[in-house]
């Protein structure tokens, strides 16, 4: 299996900015299940907090699919008071950023011997 993986890894051809350019297509929502872990871990239940998150990229999605250019999906958390609540100013968005989910990387590409 390594040696298929070292096959395939061996010509990839990675594009940063084609990257960062599909994120933005779907607003943020790429960030849910970040905000419904953080929910869990402030207390609520999965359910609520999974219908809360679902509510929120569901309107997400009708924003982008209604015709107009202000989707966001954390702007859309932060504006229901059920959710709001629950974050002190600028957690949703510090969660919700591409660092924080790059903060691991490189210790994890060091403990595999990838640095």
């Amino acid at each position: 299996m390594f040696a298929l993986l070292v096959r395939l890894m061996d010509g990839l051809n990675v594009y940063p900015e084609n990257m960062k350019k599909y994120l933005g297509l779907n607003h943020g929502m790429w960030n849910s299940q970040s905000v419904l872990l953080a929910l869990i871990r402030k207390g609520l239940a999965r359910e609520e907090a999974y219908k809360l998150v679902q509510d929120a990229a569901m309107k997400t999605w009708e924003v982008k699919h209604g015709g107009r250019d202000d989707a966001n999906f954390v702007e859309q958390l932060k504006a229901d008071p059920a959710i709001a609540k629950h974050f002190l100013a600028g957690e949703l968005e510090k969660l919700c950023s591409l660092e924080s989910h790059f903060k691991e990387v490189k210790n994890r590409f060091k403990k595999l011997g990838l640095t």
